[in-house]
């Protein structure tokens, strides 16, 4: 009987000093702010410029600005028409043809080392097709790919580069 009260005194200590050890905190009320919207008066303001329709082709963003040589080691086109450093790489636009683009792309990243290893046309959506170039270099799974998408309106050719590591 003696063994079987210390048993039971024994196991209440270590599972209520377990409990304790692991509860968390009780939440404290924090007061959140108050967010009250204000109203001011705007002067009226007229523009004679016509208002503008959205399209449902995408078109050449007038923030582009002057296109460089090349980005992160990768050559852009001689003659591209605009370009700009986007979230994922660089992008630009050039009056040539795919073939003459994906021409390009696969002789000078051959001489810069970069083997093409995928080749692909997909359809998009909201443009058409997309031919995507993707090479690689050595086994350091530094992967660049390369979008040629049709500009649908004046038939340019928008180019897309992207860098990134892939480890599968």
């Amino acid at each position: 009987m003696y063994i079987r009260y210390v048993t039971t005194v024994l196991l209440i200590s270590i599972f209520s000093a377990c409990s304790s050890a692991t509860q968390s905190p009780l939440p404290t009320e924090t007061s959140q702010p108050v967010i009250e919207p204000t109203f001011a008066e705007l002067p009226a303001t007229f523009s004679s410029e016509p208002e503008k329709i959205p399209s449902t082709t995408p078109t050449i963003n007038a923030k582009m600005g002057t296109p460089i040589p090349d980005w992160e080691g990768i050559p852009v086109m001689s003659g591209a028409i605009k370009g700009e450093i986007v979230g994922f790489g660089y992008i630009y636009w050039i009056n040539v043809t795919v073939e003459e683009v994906e021409a390009f792309y696969t002789e000078q990243m051959d001489v810069n080392g970069w083997s093409l290893y995928n080749r692909q046309t997909n359809v998009i959506s909201w443009y058409g097709h997309a031919t995507t170039l993707e090479f690689k270099r050595g086994y350091d799974g530094e992967v660049v790919e390369i979008m040629l998408v049709i500009n649908t309106e004046d038939k340019s050719i928008m180019v897309a580069i992207k860098k990134y590591i892939y480890f599968p």
